[in-house]
Order: structure tokens, then sequence, then C-alpha cells
């Protein structure tokens, strides 16, 4: 995610359900945005949709669940932040739960990973360390693009629209 290079520029990229928060430096997360923005054309807009931790007293949070399904399959996942972030180290640990069933099996996959946390305000010096991005806007988890959302105290999902500098 950090070391890309597209053949050519495109006019929009998105990142999604919580992936940027994989980049666990700043190094990392500095060295993606650049490569984003070698990859956009002038002006071009990059979409992240992640989650702000807040408040440690909006933890714990329940589990996001949602099925997805197609004639003979569905798959199940399930996100939970596992006890209370780190805010210190900047990390939380999150596990995910697929199940996964087709053709009458079940099969459930599950994993733990640490994510980068990120305050509304570490997300915004993180884009003017680097200077490739303007923050056009913040809205919520709806995608409603009809209103803006600018993200509240408790933990939230946020989705956070750039545009290339």
């Amino acid at each position: 995610m950090s070391d890309f290079i597209l053949d050519e520029p495109v006019d929009a990229a998105f990142c999604a359900i919580d992936t940027f928060r994989y980049l666990l430096t700043e190094n990392s997360a500095l060295s993606h945005l650049s490569c984003v923005a070698r990859s956009l054309r002038p002006e071009g807009i990059y979409i992240i949709d992640f989650t702000l931790v807040g408040l440690l007293g909006s933890y714990p949070k329940p589990a996001e669940e949602w099925t997805i399904e197609r004639e003979d399959a569905s798959v199940t996942v399930s996100h939970k932040i596992v006890g209370l972030p780190d805010l210190e180290k900047r990390r939380t640990i999150e596990r995910t739960i697929l199940t996964v069933t087709e053709a009458g099996l079940t099969k459930k996959i599950e994993t733990e990973d640490p994510m980068r946390t990120y305050t509304k305000n570490e997300f915004e010096a993180l884009l003017h360390s680097g200077g490739f991005f303007e923050l056009v806007a913040w809205h919520g988890p709806d995608f409603s693009i009809e209103r803006e959302e600018n993200p509240r105290p408790e933990t939230a999902r946020v989705i956070a629209v750039l545009k290339k500098k």
C-alpha cells in the first residue's frame, strides 16, 4: 500500500473499509499518500473510509456485522475493536471474523490485527505534513454527499474527501 505506481494517472481513488489504518507508521502513511498523489491527475480526488478514534468513554464498541449473499453462497463479516485503544502507541487490536457458507459448507476465518489510530486532529496534521492533499470535506459513514458531517468526539467511521494539491 505504500510503494506503488500506476501505468496511467486516474481522476479519483478510494481506500475502503478502514484499510488505511493498516499503515502502522506515519512514514508508511505518508508514503501511501505520496503514491496516491502521484497516481492522480491534477486536482484528483482521493476518498478514505476509516475510523477515527474518539473518547475512551466510547468503548467498548459493539461489533459491526454485515452479510453479503449471492446465489448459494454467503459471507458474514464481524469486526470488533478488542479492548481499549493505546493512544500513546496509537494502536488498536481489531478482530475480524469471516463466516463463509458455500454449497452447504461453512468455514470460519478469524484474524486479529494491529491498526493505527487517528483522531481528527492527528489525521489533519498528517495531511498537512505530507502536503499532497487538501481536506475538502468530512462525511459520515452513510456516504451521503448531500451533507457534510464534522467528526464527533466519539469513535466513529468517517469519510474524508481529499483533493490533490
